[in-house]
């Protein structure tokens, strides 16, 4: 059953931590970053969400199994382009950790940044986003997979918001 929380602080200082971990564990080739309603410190899931972004799509498979030897669990969202992993292989809990694994510099790991900057430079859009999050949890019923296709549908537009205020910031080349 998904609950919204209120914004935890103490996440961040949870994500130092495990992003110290994370690099003992992948080494230093790898870029981490933390991304998700913890890294905005806005309500959410409160869940500590991870982005790492290996050299080679042929690094990420090698990642994943050292973070499953680790004690992380592969997760049913896995696809293509992004190797999903969590700390609980149970339904999340508050304070639990998601690891998403991607290329660097693919569009899905620049997508995960450019929507975190964008939401962090834009406190109107960044507050709208989480009430919609309280919005679609209500709508949901509390049920996961409904609650993540309705946030889904308004993360590809605050995207496309996003992409289209970084090619307005960018200076014109002549």
């Amino acid at each position: 059953m998904l609950t919204i929380h209120d914004y935890d602080p103490e996440l961040a200082q949870k994500y130092r931590e495990i992003e110290a971990v994370l690099y003992d564990i992948l080494g230093k080739a790898v870029e981490i970053h933390h991304v998700g309603s913890s890294a905005l410190g806005i309500s959410g899931k409160n869940i500590i969400d991870i982005l790492i972004g290996v050299p080679k799509m042929s690094d990420m498979r090698p990642a994943a199994d050292k973070l499953v030897k680790a004690g992380y669990f592969e997760g049913g969202e896995t696809e293509e382009q992004r190797i999903f992993l969590a700390s609980r292989r149970e339904d999340t809990k508050d304070g639990d950790v998601h690891v998403h694994i991607c290329v660097k510099d693919s569009p899905v790991f620049t997508d995960f940044l450019v929507l975190r900057d964008y939401l962090r430079a834009y406190p109107d859009e960044l507050a709208e986003y989480e009430a919609k999050k309280r919005e679609f949890a209500m709508q949901s019923g509390g049920d996961r997979r409904e609650y993540r296709q309705l946030k889904s549908s308004y993360i590809i537009q605050l995207l496309e918001k996003a992409h289209a205020a970084i090619a307005q910031e960018k200076p014109q080349e002549y």
